[in-house]
């Protein structure tokens, strides 16, 4: 896939063109157009707004027209520039390559991860996978020592649970087992459900302010993908 920068003038508009090699990423061109139009409906001010696609036949070159925001990272728009390497994430995430709704479930844990621990997922202790990294730590019970330090003492455990439940539900190697964006969206306003009720729990009676609910060292009983038979199917390697 090639970028560049245009301009629209009639529009006074910058917008980056995205020029993909069709019969390259082995995708058909109804599919790519058909997430396109998906994608196209979608508006929010996080979000790169679509102004447009065609294709080129005779080359089979699709031109996907996007309103110019820039090139940072997911990661410098969420925590800023802090010595940023080379970006992982960049606004044509997930495009190219016009993947199913099962594939955008598994970029959507990667986002998930990279948000709660406040860092790149190229940035984990991987030993070869991050999948592997999150193994280990949740096995040893010390991966609530990597979220975002601005976390603790604020999300509930029940709550940060089930994030790692959807998280993980999301990362499944095969893809027919993940779950839809839709059933995505339902979890993750489950587990908001889930933070409401602790927060509505954290006054005692006196006023005073409790940690009842909020000790992130209880979660790992509640962490459902942790059965041998899912970290299998998970990982795709016996359970150690």
């Amino acid at each position: 896939m090639k970028a560049c920068r245009g301009f629209i003038q009639h529009l006074n508009m910058s917008v980056t063109i995205y020029n993909i090699d069709v019969e390259k990423h082995g995708k058909a061109v109804t599919e790519i157009c058909r997430k396109i139009k998906r994608l196209s409906q979608l508006r929010h001010p996080n979000l790169q707004s679509l102004i447009g696609y065609c294709h080129n036949e005779p080359e089979n070159q699709m031109f996907i027209v996007y309103d110019h925001i820039g090139f940072d990272t997911l990661h410098s728009h969420l925590y800023g520039n802090r010595n940023a390497t080379t970006p992982m994430i960049t606004k044509a995430f997930g495009l190219p390559t016009a993947k199913p709704e099962e594939s955008d479930a598994s970029s959507l844990g990667l986002v998930l991860l990279e948000v709660l621990c406040s860092r790149r997922t190229d940035l984990f202790d991987c030993g070869g996978t991050i999948i592997r990294s999150l193994k280990r730590s949740i096995e040893r019970k010390i991966f609530h020592l990597m979220i975002d330090s601005t976390l603790k003492g604020e999300i509930a455990a029940t709550c940060l649970s089930e994030f790692l439940n959807i998280l993980f539900s999301c990362l499944l190697v095969k893809e027919n087992e993940r779950p839809s964006l839709g059933d995505v969206v339902k979890k993750l306003k489950f587990s908001l459900e889930l933070q409401e009720k602790a927060e509505e729990k954290k006054q005692d009676i006196n006023g005073k302010g409790s940690d009842i609910g909020f000790r992130l060292e209880d979660i790992y009983e509640e962490i459902h993908y942790l059965a041998s038979a899912d970290l299998e199917a998970m990982y795709g390697w016996k359970y150690l």
